[in-house]
C-alpha cells in the first residue's frame, strides 16, 4: 500500500510541474505521429523494493508498433516454461488512443498481445519531458516505470 501511496505522488508531482509549461508544437507532432521512446529511470513493482537507477530500460512507440525493453520485478501468475521473454518483445499495437487531459498532459493508452501475454499500457507524457508508463498483463502484476521521454 505504501509502494501504491509512493507512485500517486510520484505522479501528482508530474501532474503539477507539466500544468505551467505547454507541449511545443514539436512534441506535439511526434506524439500524435507515434514516435515517442521513454527512457526507463527508476521501478516501482507492486510487491518488492523500488528499484531506482533502472537506466538502459526503454519503451518506443514507433507508427503501429510498441518495442518494449522492460525488467519485470513482482510476481508473475503464469509463464511459459524456462520463465519466456518476460516484457523485452516488439509487437503491432491492437488498441491505441490518446488524448490531452485539463493539466496539459498527454495520455497514451495501447495494448498489445504477444505468444505469452496480453499488455495494456498507460503512459503519461508531461511537457518537461517527464514520463511515466503503468502497465497491466493478463499473467503477472501491474508495475510502474518512471522516467523520460523524446
Amino acid at each position: 500500500m505504501k509502494k501504491v501511496t509512493f507512485v500517486c505522488i510520484i505522479l501528482s508531482l508530474l501532474t503539477s510541474c507539466a500544468s505551467s509549461i505547454p507541449f511545443t508544437s514539436e512534441m506535439k507532432n511526434n506524439i500524435e505521429a507515434k514516435k515517442v521512446t521513454i527512457h526507463v529511470e527508476n521501478i516501482y513493482p507492486m510487491s518488492g523494493s523500488v528499484v531506482m537507477d533502472a537506466s538502459g530500460y526503454s519503451l518506443q512507440i514507433k507508427g503501429d508498433s510498441v518495442y518494449s525493453y522492460l525488467p519485470y520485478y513482482g510476481r508473475a501468475y503464469q509463464l511459459p516454461y524456462g520463465g519466456g521473454k518476460g516484457l523485452t518483445f516488439n509487437s503491432i499495437i491492437n488498441k491505441y488512443a490518446q488524448k490531452y487531459d485539463k493539466k496539459g498532459l498527454s495520455e497514451i493508452t495501447l495494448s498489445t498481445k504477444t505468444d505469452e501475454d496480453t499488455y495494456t499500457f498507460t503512459i503519461t507524457l508531461s511537457p518537461t519531458k517527464s514520463a511515466s508508463v503503468y502497465l497491466q498483463c493478463n499473467n503477472r502484476q501491474p508495475i510502474t516505470y518512471v522516467g523520460h521521454w523524446e
